[in-house]
């Protein structure tokens, strides 16, 4: 029996399967319904067309999309079914903001590639203290120029040894791959023959799926005792008395985290100037805790000022409602995942497009991000809902655009692909919103080559009414750091460390001034 799976159990899928006429396969494709099961100790796939007794296995001849939610069909489940059909493709997963591609072939993970941004190799690289944040600014302007891999310019310029960057590619593979086990819900596809391309990390021989279940199992059991601890992602952390042990003085990522905590910073901001994920910063946290050298700070009066300091958007009661309509219709709004959306290709064009008509373009490594779908020519992109399809969520954020606030746009949109990711159309609204809005951003006098400097005087401790995005930046302001170059040191999306900074500077707390 495939280890964690119950037989008799089944768990609902769909999928777009070859048609098919007179025993000859079609060109075209069509949608059906199936679900995953159990069958002689193996997991199947079959068509739920037919009673439970006629079930018909399709899974010898997959050659197919399958499509489904994490909500429905449990991460474990899926992998199995992977790993015992020996697959080869892709499974695709998007949940929130992020998208992660696992490569399969006969059944082993292959290659990944994540577009979470503390996920990303040159955040890995600092959040382990391999490089700097100058170091990998001055990379990431090469990258852009000559569209070389981030860490092949690292090792050229001197940065790394190749044979430390293999040793630490193979550590961003371990996070990119098990932090897919902490989405509890989530829209996956898995394209029968899906290759990784050049942005995805390789895996030497593979990984079995049952290795890569039973760690997946122990981080689950590590990030409940994580969160069991630190509830609050805004629960603010000081120091103790108790001094910092040599062994924890050794390890760079322990360290830096110790000297960020200083009793007015919470876990989310703590995790930003880690440059880390949640889980490897929380992990390191609990360690600190539970040998007492860092506390909570306790009191109503504490979590109260930190409620107020989440930066919530005025429109947050708005997205909330928006989140529970959009809940009730996600099952009818589900789409395929097409195979154009595996990998996100580079802009062929981007040279010849002019950046002031394009705005957007000053800023090409977002272009790059999977979760801006970049269609493969010749494949149909998902189609944008109509105005009379479009209702909660999605009606107000088209009403947003046609008065150009794409911020409230895109907020909108955010809640409406966190409740259900699989819904490319709405993902695709959201990449426009994405668009607009930077291109509104640049626009309005942030401009790449701008060096953001707080104001004489303005730049007071207190965090009242800021956001632990705008908490990071304002520790760059220093005159040492352009627009662009704050965009890549931000292990958040391009479009939110430009709203950011504008956020900043219609406060009056800092102002762009001219480069050197």
């Amino acid at each position: 029996m495939t280890p964690f799976i119950a037989g008799g159990e089944r768990w609902p899928i769909g999928c777009k399967r070859p048609s098919r006429r007179n025993g000859e396969t079609l060109d075209s494709s069509v949608a059906t319904e199936a679900y995953i099961y159990v069958q002689s100790g193996r997991i199947r796939v079959a068509a739920a067309d037919g009673p439970p007794a006629n079930d018909r296995p399709i899974d010898k001849a997959l050659r197919m999309a399958l499509y489904g939610n994490l909500a429905m069909v449990p991460l474990p489940q899926l992998l199995a079914w992977v790993g015992s059909s020996r697959r080869n493709g892709c499974l695709q997963i998007r949940h929130d903001k992020a998208t992660t591609n696992l490569f399969f072939h006969g059944g082993r993970i292959v290659a990944c590639s994540s577009d979470d941004p503390s996920k990303l190799l040159g955040q890995f690289l600092l959040y382990r203290g391999v490089i700097d944040e100058a170091g990998l600014c001055q990379a990431m302007a090469e990258q852009e120029v000559g569209g070389k891999l981030l860490g092949g310019i690292l090792v050229e310029k001197g940065k790394i040894s190749s044979e430390r960057l293999a040793r630490e590619l193979s550590l961003k593979v371990e996070e990119t791959i098990l932090g897919v086990f902490e989405w509890e819900d989530g829209a996956f596809a898995f394209i029968e023959g899906a290759s990784p391309g050049t942005n995805s990390i390789k895996i030497g021989d593979g990984i079995p799926v049952h290795e890569l279940i039973s760690r997946g199992t122990k981080r689950l059991e590590d990030r409940a005792r994580i969160l069991s601890v630190f509830t609050d992602r805004r629960v603010r952390l000081k120091r103790t008395e108790k001094p910092l042990p040599q062994n924890l003085r050794e390890d760079w990522p322990t360290q830096r985290i110790y000297q960020s905590i200083d009793g007015k910073r919470s876990f989310e901001d703590i995790t930003l100037l880690a440059h880390g994920s949640e889980f490897l910063v929380g992990e390191r946290l609990l360690k600190l805790y539970e040998t007492g050298l860092i506390a909570t700070e306790d009191g109503d009066d504490a979590a109260e000022e930190t409620a107020s300091e989440s930066g919530a958007h005025p429109e947050a009661g708005v997205r909330d409602q928006s989140t529970a309509e959009e809940g009730s219709r996600a099952e009818n709004r589900r789409e395929a995942t097409t195979a154009a959306q595996v990998e996100v290709m580079r802009p062929s064009a981007t040279s010849a497009v002019s950046t002031e008509d394009a705005p957007e373009l000053q800023f090409v490594h977002w272009l790059l991000a999977a979760d801006v779908t970049q269609q493969r020519e010749g494949q149909p992109s998902a189609p944008i809902p109509s105005e009379g399809e479009a209702t909660g969520g999605i009606e107000r954020a088209r009403l947003h655009f046609s008065r150009e606030e794409y911020g409230e746009a895109l907020d909108l949109l955010d809640a409406a692909c966190l409740v259900d990711p699989g819904d490319a159309a709405v993902r695709q609204l959201r990449d426009h919103a994405q668009r607009a809005l930077i291109r509104q951003i640049v626009g309005n006098g942030v401009i790449p080559s701008r060096v953001p400097v707080v104001i004489s005087g303005r730049g007071d401790p207190s965090k009242m009414g800021r956001s632990p995005t705008e908490e990071f930046l304002l520790k760059l302001c220093d005159g040492s750091w352009d627009v662009r170059s704050l965009t890549w040191v931000a292990a958040v999306r391009t479009v939110d460390t430009l709203r950011a900074i504008r956020a900043l500077m219609d406060r009056g707390i800092i102002e762009l001034r001219e480069g050197p």
